[in-house]
């Protein structure tokens, strides 16, 4: 019976273990830069399937890296721009299609249509065919390059330093663009701020439902808890003071049912307006 009752135990503390692991992962993967990994198509006309090949090198660059490639809001894009240095048939039999390519790497804002950094690499493909040997190059792009972690680290920063030292700007700009009943681009402007920068997020996540009601048609949530009313009471010898709460007071639980419904709705409106920024073309940046 003892041995049972320890074996339960053991079992539960496990599972609280692994429960506290999952709930921090998630925290940690909420709170991370969420960078969306894009190539569009390329003036070179390189194969579609190396295009996506592209696409998923560099969602593998940025996750292994420490940032975050979903359940963000789309703002910030990693792209890269390629071009063909060398295309030539092997004198070698069988003939086979060398590649060499010069592969530009950028981290932009795409709302904003600004660069946060760049790198450059290039990159040697072989293939029966030329389908093969873009792939094959593609295939040369790894996670520990110290190229492209440099690239990734110097971006992280900047972004960072854009939302540290401009969080005034862009809760003005919110309601500037409230005013003009622009409610989705004024939320996704509230919703991009990563959880990593803790004061300007908390200041925009306090916003964002105001801003939703009002898209709604609604009147603005009051968040406020005034301060119960002191009332003196004399009596004969003695002053007593009583308290009396006031009508506007709201109870931490019951302004979170109100509240995060709202942020909730507020955010997924973000993310399909994110959408439409991220899909937008990058032609800005060869200009």
């Amino acid at each position: 019976m003892k041995k049972t009752i320890q074996l339960i135990i053991l079992v539960f503390l496990l599972n609280a273990v692994t429960q506290a692991q999952n709930d921090e992962g998630k925290l940690q993967d909420e709170g991370r830069i969420s960078i969306t990994a894009y190539v569009p198509q390329q003036v070179e006309n390189i194969p579609l399937s190396a295009l996506d090949l592209l696409t998923n090198r560099l969602q593998m660059v940025i996750t292994k890296n420490g940032l975050s490639t979903s359940n963000g809001i789309p703002r910030f894009i990693a792209t890269a721009h390629v071009s063909v240095l060398s295309k030539e048939i092997t004198p070698t039999a069988p003939p086979m299609h060398a590649l060499t390519l010069e592969v530009t790497f950028y981290l932009v804002d795409a709302y904003e249509q600004t660069v946060f950094s760049q790198t450059t690499t290039t990159l040697k493909g072989v293939g029966k065919n030329e389908t093969k040997a873009y792939i094959a190059a593609v295939k040369n792009i790894r996670a520990n390059d110290g190229r492209l972690k440099n690239w990734l680290e110097r971006g992280k920063e900047k972004i960072l330093e854009y939302y540290n030292t401009q969080c005034d700007f862009i809760l003005k700009q919110a309601e500037t663009l409230a005013g003009l009943e622009q409610y989705d681009e004024a939320m996704y402007l509230l919703s991009s701020v990563p959880l990593v920068s803790l004061e300007c997020y908390n200041e925009c996540m306090e916003k964002l439902p105001e801003i939703y009601a009002l898209s709604q048609n609604e009147v603005a949530v009051d968040t406020t808890i005034e301060e119960p009313q002191e009332i003196i009471v004399e009596h004969v010898g003695e002053t007593i003071t009583e308290v009396e709460p006031t009508e506007k007071e709201i109870k931490p639980i019951e302004k979170e049912k109100v509240i995060k419904p709202k942020t909730e709705k507020a955010k997924a409106k973000a993310r399909d307006y994110g959408k439409k920024v991220a899909s937008k073309e990058l032609d800005w940046l060869n200009k």
